[in-house]
């Protein structure tokens, strides 16, 4: 059993390194090193080699009060901007 568990690791991980030596430049050795790094994230390995940087927004919100505040913001922001455009559109009157 457990040696039957070990050839479908090998035969999966052999597959993995195909598939990423498919999409990029890496040797065979390469790719299987590298997806041993990446913990065996082949979609890691792929963008990393292709340059693609992966972006984490930072637009969370650490509490409730924070939430609030900001919607009250941007609706002030809204409502004053509406304000300045309409008092313009009368004084152009």
């Amino acid at each position: 059993m457990n040696q039957e568990k070990d050839k479908i690791n090998v035969k999966i991980l052999d597959e993995m390194v195909k598939m990423v030596m498919r999409q990029t430049e890496l040797t065979y050795d390469d790719a299987k090193e590298k997806l041993i790094q990446e913990k065996f994230n082949y979609l890691q390995v792929i963008k990393n080699e292709l340059g693609i940087i992966h972006k984490k927004e930072n637009n969370t919100v650490k509490n409730i009060n924070q939430e609030t505040y900001s919607q009250i913001r941007k609706y002030m922001d809204v409502a004053s901007s509406n304000f300045r455009r309409i008092q313009e559109q009368n004084d152009k009157k």
